[in-house]
């Protein structure tokens, strides 16, 4: 029996800059409200490129088309100007589908060409609505000149009068007064590059699951089972059900456009299809 391609659950050779990128990437493969509309958002560029050519008359044999599909398009994507994803309601869509390389999604991001990769990377760095999710800075206090998802200010330290340690006992007050109100201190979670890497082993493992039961995991996917089982000490059965309950609930946080109720393309246990199918074939 086929299983399915390594590059679907194990992402142990994602680049640490590649992880906010991949992390998006992937789960918004799992959403098929999110592949239908990329796929209508790709087809309408294509028309409206077909109608500028065409000299963007009315009358141009291509216009009825792509105002019908302006008008598809525009109720999912109404839907993400009600998120607080989107300081620009296509924001997400654009990450997707840049203008320099539309149609490479949904396809793996591990199978992706680089410079399929480098588009979805320079608007996550161009972008300011993904700086929500952008990793940290190296350091929390950089010279003055540098640019990001910051603050720079002058301040005056006396460095002839206080030793390094009196000046970093000091800075606990300054900042419990300084720091902007709009900028309360955030969670430590879900900025350290580690994090990104466990929601996509999460993702993966959900994938695995969905695929074989985990009885047969051992048999099916020897590699999983080494990397998970023996090498991360996943002894109990409730490691791999727990990441799978994290993976729906990345899927959801990761991407509050969802149409309400949306699942993972790849939620359902090998096991649970089992029992729909059983219970199906009971009820006829």
């Amino acid at each position: 029996m086929e299983t399915i391609d390594p590059n679907e659950w194990n992402f142990e050779k994602v680049d640490t800059g590649e992880l906010v990128a991949a992390t998006l990437w992937e789960y918004a493969r799992e959403s098929q409200f999110i592949r239908d509309t990329i796929k209508l958002y790709c087809d309408t560029i294509k028309l409206y490129v077909e109608w500028q050519k065409a000299g963007c008359r009315k009358d141009a044999p291509g216009y009825a088309a792509l105002n019908a599909a302006l008008g598809k398009l525009n109720a999912p994507l109404g839907k993400i100007q009600t998120t607080n994803l989107a300081g620009n309601r296509q924001a997400l869509y654009v990450m997707l589908a840049p203008e320099n390389d539309p149609d490479s999604f949904p396809a793996r991001w591990q199978s992706l060409r680089p410079e399929a990769k480098a588009a979805r990377l320079e608007v996550i760095a161009s972008w300011p609505v993904f700086r929500l999710v952008e990793p940290v800075r190296r350091s929390p206090i950089s010279l003055i000149g540098n640019t990001g998802n910051g603050e720079n200010l002058l301040i005056e330290i006396a460095w002839k009068q206080y030793t390094d340690k009196q000046i970093i006992e000091a800075m606990p007050a300054f900042l419990k007064t300084n720091r902007p109100t709009t900028m309360p201190e955030p969670s430590e979670r879900g900025h350290k590059p580690k994090d990104w890497a466990t929601a996509l082993r999460d993702l993966g493992v959900m994938r695995l699951l969905n695929d074989v039961e985990l009885g047969y995991m051992k048999l099916r996917y020897p590699d999983a089972w080494k990397l998970y089982h023996d090498q991360a000490g996943w002894k109990d059965r409730t490691y791999w059900y727990q990441a799978r309950r994290r993976a729906i609930e990345h899927f959801h946080s990761l991407l509050p456009l969802l149409p309400e109720g949306e699942q993972p393309i790849h939620a359902p246990t090998k096991a649970d299809q089992k029992k729909s199918a059983l219970s199906a074939c009971e009820s006829n």
